[in-house]
């Protein structure tokens, strides 16, 4: 079930940024892979702090779903990880790409926007 909501989340997410680029994930050094990884582990790690925080006593309607955001936000840059919106035409080149060359274009996007040197 929980990995039904993230998907779900993921595919509203990618929806949702369609017209104005997408949001990614990126730190020094990590390529597409390690960050999507990254990202999986700290949605997972925040679907399970929001279900303690609706078991704590807090209840349902508390706004879990803010606070899974916030606390997946909070994970992924306690690893160094900055939000970078890339733009649509970006976004389509690197989804239609794979292996070596969607490493080499990971690159070419990291140092645009500054998180590689």
């Amino acid at each position: 079930m929980r990995q039904v909501r993230l998907m779900a989340a993921a595919a509203l997410a990618v929806a949702v940024s369609g017209c104005a680029g997408e949001k990614l994930w990126m730190k020094r050094g990590a390529g597409p892979g390690e960050a999507n990884a990254d990202e999986m582990s700290c949605a997972e790690e925040s679907e399970s702090r929001a279900s303690i925080v609706i078991g704590d006593g807090l209840g349902p309607g508390f706004g879990p779903a803010t606070d899974r955001f916030s606390q997946r936000f909070a994970c992924l840059r306690s690893r160094g990880y900055r939000l970078v919106t890339i733009t649509p035409e970006e976004s389509a080149r690197l989804k239609s790409l794979g292996g070596i060359e969607r490493e080499t274009y990971w690159s070419e996007l990291q140092r645009k926007y500054g998180v590689a040197p």
